[in-house]
């Protein structure tokens, strides 16, 4: 009985030893997933096949870091705490993050490299760096696909698709004569679904336009490796042509009958109204993404980017992780493999290819797609955005505006200039 005992102790030492050694292990993921993570099915997937395991993942990496040199800081000092980390390069920029030589080279993953490999060029130059692979896309926007006609209301308004401005200049002097030719005889027509501005108001064109020639501007010299400069006569000129059009189109807009629109959550509502002009992309109709005509035709791109730091806790369940999430990427990355687009983007895509002229259009856009260079950060660019909604508003001159600008991105770019 006591040898018994002594055998029956010596099995149970053993289970409580085994035990131990499988200690459950807590992976910290950070990010913006936009969904809440514990309803989407690569949590629930992820939870079946750890279940000792903890997941936690932080949806808010901003502001966290709020930009690259703080993340780099983080990452420097070792106190990252996050096993995985989910980039916005329309946050941090990347290109910073990826040279640091602070995240781990996940190019021995097979499933990753073939992953990334069926990529659109442009997304495997930003992921790899000297060979390795410092991340993995899993989504991707279109900064600005640029503008586009909304056909309809094109034809209604009698134009045609010889009429599409090719640049933002030409886009100008389309809206001084629109704005001329409501005002003698108005078309019943707004300019821009006026509902999708939060608050409707003179200065709201205005604003938009100058954001618009300033993202524009920016991405056309940086792609060129020029650095950007906007205190010359040609920048305040056009700025001023901006403040008044603005005005003029907003007069214009304000004698569109609108219909008052409800919407189904909080109780919001706006006005709807026929327009001329939208976000987006309709066959002949786009107008590029370019200040003069003569420019190269851009279409930014941001990435969504998954990483491992150097200094991550589980690094091996974090790449696990990583191989687990891409399975389940609700995104469709551009790719050349067909068969790689998700569930999601094949129904939309049955629909493209139905109509020859939009899939030669969306084809040639996907020919223009380019990463969005070193852009200034954060902090800065928030500053120019003050700066033009002064300008809107009449607070500042187009003088002022192009020395703000030009100082905020001489300093959020820092040392790396382009052109100097």
């Amino acid at each position: 009985m006591k040898r018994l005992i002594c055998i029956l102790l010596a099995v149970f030492a053993l289970i409580l030893s085994g035990i131990a050694g499988a200690q459950a292990k807590t992976l910290r993921v950070v990010g913006e997933f936009y969904d809440l993570p514990k309803a989407m099915q690569w949590y629930k997937d992820w939870v079946k096949l750890h279940p000792r395991d903890e997941l936690k993942v932080n949806t808010s990496i901003y502001p966290t870091y709020q930009n690259a040199e703080d993340l780099i800081k983080a990452l420097e000092a070792k106190k990252g705490k996050y096993s995985v980390m989910r980039i916005q390069s329309v946050y941090a920029d990347w290109e910073q993050v990826r040279d640091s030589g602070l995240l781990v080279d996940l190019s021995g993953s097979e499933q990753l490299t073939s992953y990334v490999g069926r990529m659109y060029s442009v997304f495997q130059e930003m992921v790899y760096k000297d060979g390795k692979l410092t991340g993995v896309p899993c989504a991707s926007c279109v900064d600005w696909a640029g503008l586009c006609c909304n056909p309809e209301c094109w034809e209604k308004a009698g134009y045609g698709t010889e009429d599409v401005p090719t640049c933002f200049l030409e886009l100008l002097d389309f809206l001084e004569k629109w704005a001329e030719r409501n005002e003698a005889e108005p078309t019943g027509i707004s300019l821009m679904q006026t509902y999708l501005f939060v608050n409707f108001a003179r200065d709201s064109y205005t604003d938009w336009l100058s954001r618009f020639y300033v993202d524009q501007y920016v991405n056309q010299c940086l792609r060129q490796g020029e650095k950007p400069v906007f205190n010359t006569p040609e920048a305040i000129t056009i700025l001023k042509k901006i403040a008044w059009i603005g005005e003029a189109l907003y007069e214009c807009d304000s004698k569109v009958p609108r219909t008052e629109i409800q919407w189904e959550t909080e109780g919001e509502y706006g006005f709807h109204t026929s327009w001329l002009l939208e976000d987006g992309m309709y066959g002949s109709y786009i107008i590029p993404c370019r200040v003069t005509k003569d420019a190269p035709v851009i279409y930014p791109v941001h990435m969504e980017i998954l990483c491992i730091p150097q200094n991550a806790p589980e690094r091996e369940l974090a790449l696990e992780f990583v191989e687990h999430y891409i399975q389940h990427v609700n995104d469709a990355i551009p790719s050349d493999d067909m068969s790689y687009e998700t569930r999601d983007y094949l129904e939309w895509k049955s629909q493209l290819l139905t109509d020859a002229e939009a899939t030669d259009s969306y084809r040639e856009m996907v020919s223009h797609m380019e990463y969005s260079h070193r852009n200034y950060e954060i902090p800065y660019a928030q500053k120019i955005q003050k700066a033009i909604s002064k300008f809107a508003a009449g607070s500042i001159s187009a003088e002022e505006l192009v020395v703000i600008i030009d100082e905020s991105i001489t300093a959020g770019l820092g040392s790396d200039n382009p052109g100097d």
